[in-house]
């Protein structure tokens, strides 16, 4: 079974997007755009959760790097950023296991978000960005 479906598949997903916006506009770490929002893509990041934690085989939509760039991630936000993920999607429904895989996987896409220019395609596959089939 994958971690997606651990995880409670799509209506799961959508639903930690809502929690996720919350706990990052509470975070002082990270703030708002001029229009008040904190993820101005969350249907384009739950898309890539989805591809990333296995509910879908590709992932064709904006690149990772674009969806996260309003955040300014460096290490250290980025840390504080999957603790709100894992925290969104597991909560305190999520075994110990569950949370190490996500953060294994979140761990994939550092390079891709930190400090790092913009990836030029949006088209991934799990073997593009490291993560095993």
């Amino acid at each position: 079974m994958t971690l997606y479906l651990k995880l409670g598949g799509r209506p799961a997903f959508q639903e930690a997007m809502k929690t996720l916006e919350n706990k990052l506009y509470q975070d002082g770490a990270f703030r708002p755009s001029q229009d008040g929002r904190i993820l101005r893509h969350s249907d384009e990041l739950c898309e890539f959760l989805v591809f990333l934690f296995g509910g879908a085989p590709f992932y064709d939509g904006m690149p990772i790097g674009t969806v996260l760039q309003p955040l300014r991630l460096d290490d250290n936000r980025y840390d504080r950023f999957v603790d709100h993920v894992v925290n969104a999607l597991g909560g305190d429904r999520s075994s110990v296991s569950n949370e190490a895989q996500m953060r294994v996987v979140m761990e994939h896409i550092r390079p891709h978000v930190v400090n790092t220019p913009e990836l030029q395609t949006g088209s991934a596959s799990r073997a593009s960005i490291g993560i095993p089939a």
